[in-house]
């Protein structure tokens, strides 16, 4: 059976996909959509997470199809509302590795943003030493995003002398997102 957690951040809402076959999905939906989620999104795993005992090398960037988080299974979500802050616990633990995950979304009442917090830890009685680890995974934002070419990237650039220097980049510049076209390429991608 399959069942979805709606946590809803302004006229948008982020989707969560929960399986017993397979770890949370997370999806960022337009409202009007909530209840649609096509089944190509619902294989993306929310969190990614390379460990030494996979035995994968960090020789590149990309973290998807991880086995470590491949195993994570849904324990329980808990909601946690005030005044001014709604938060989201989603819990998640591997019953082979013993890995815990822990992930908070908090977002202030009447904002379109949220921060996203996941804490690792382990429960099983193995070391686990991990090399690499998301703080969340997040399908569906290129349809959400609307027309990528007037789409823009806001980020800030911190460093030991000066904090929070933000710049904006279009979308689709050369050094920003990759393009992929998934009818060509069918692999696998976190682009969906």
């Amino acid at each position: 059976m399959v069942d979805n957690i709606i946590w809803q951040i302004g006229a948008t809402a982020l989707s969560f996909e929960i399986s017993p076959e397979r770890p949370v999905a997370a999806f960022l939906t337009p409202h009007a959509e909530m209840s649609e989620v096509s089944p190509r999104q619902q294989q993306a795993s929310m969190l990614e997470a390379l460990s030494l005992e996979e035995g994968r090398s960090r020789t590149q960037t990309r973290y998807s199809t991880c086995k470590l988080t491949e195993d994570l299974r849904y324990v329980l979500h808990e909601n946690d509302d005030t005044r001014e802050t709604k938060v989201l616990r989603i819990v998640q633990e591997s019953r082979t590795s013993g890995l815990r995950t822990t992930t908070a979304f908090e977002t202030y009442r009447d904002t379109e943003a949220f921060r996203a917090q996941t804490t690792y830890s382990n429960c099983g009685p193995n070391p686990i030493t991990l090399t690499a680890a998301s703080t969340f995974v997040l399908a569906g934002v290129d349809q959400f995003l609307g027309n990528p070419n007037s789409t823009s990237i806001f980020s800030a650039y911190t460093e030991w002398g000066a904090e929070s220097r933000w710049s904006v980049r279009p979308l689709l510049q050369d050094d920003s997102l990759v393009r992929i076209n998934s009818a060509l390429q069918p692999a696998r991608t976190r682009l969906y």
